[in-house]
């Protein structure tokens, strides 16, 4: 199955349900993604990508198992990756869609598909997951780390510390104490 076999067999193209996933208005119930992008040599961005329910995350799937399209499309794609072929990530795709999702198998799935060659998956949970951050962890949020170690020593995820240390340059109090103006950070996330 090549390219154009893929696109036509997908509900909806792979680099529009990753731009679907941005922007959107959310609640304290939806459920994100914490995603860092290679978008080309050595620059890569983080995204929060946002459900508001497990089903629009199992939409996203062909997002996730077709990242390299949806990353890298652009009008050469067809004509470069002609010769690709993508029936046996259909397959897998198909399969996991078949399957009963929950909030335990989404993180589950997170966890196990961790890297591909320019997508990386960080975390999947609960955006009130950050209404439970503490103010210890807002304070060191604020600081800058620059490595896993480092975010390890003191305890926090690197999710955890990339979306309450931007969130910490907006405001002066956790998340739980100003849950409207984190909302909106999650939804204008850049």
């Amino acid at each position: 199955m090549n390219v154009n076999q893929l696109i036509e067999k997908l509900p909806e193209h792979p680099l529009d349900l990753i731009q679907n996933a941005l922007g959107k208005k959310v609640s304290k119930d939806s459920y994100y993604l914490y995603v860092i992008i290679r978008l080309y040599d050595e620059f890569y961005k983080n995204y929060v990508f946002t459900f508001n329910s497990i089903i629009e995350f199992v939409e996203f799937l062909p997002a996730i198992i077709f990242n390299d399209v949806a990353i890298n499309w652009d009008e050469d794609y067809e004509v470069n990756y002609a010769e690709s072929n993508f029936s046996n990530d259909y397959e897998l795709l198909e399969k996991l869609t078949n399957q009963n999702w929950d909030e335990l198998k989404c993180k589950e799935f997170i966890s196990e598909q961790t890297k591909f060659d320019d997508l990386e998956l960080i975390e999947f949970g609960k955006i009130s997951d950050f209404m439970e951050a503490s103010s210890e962890e807002f304070v060191k949020s604020k600081e800058h780390y620059v490595s896993l170690d480092e975010l390890e020593m003191i305890g926090i995820t690197q999710c955890r510390y990339q979306v309450l240390h931007k969130f910490s340059s907006i405001s002066e109090v956790p998340p739980s104490q100003n849950w409207d103006e984190f909302l909106k950070m999650i939804e204008d996330w850049d």
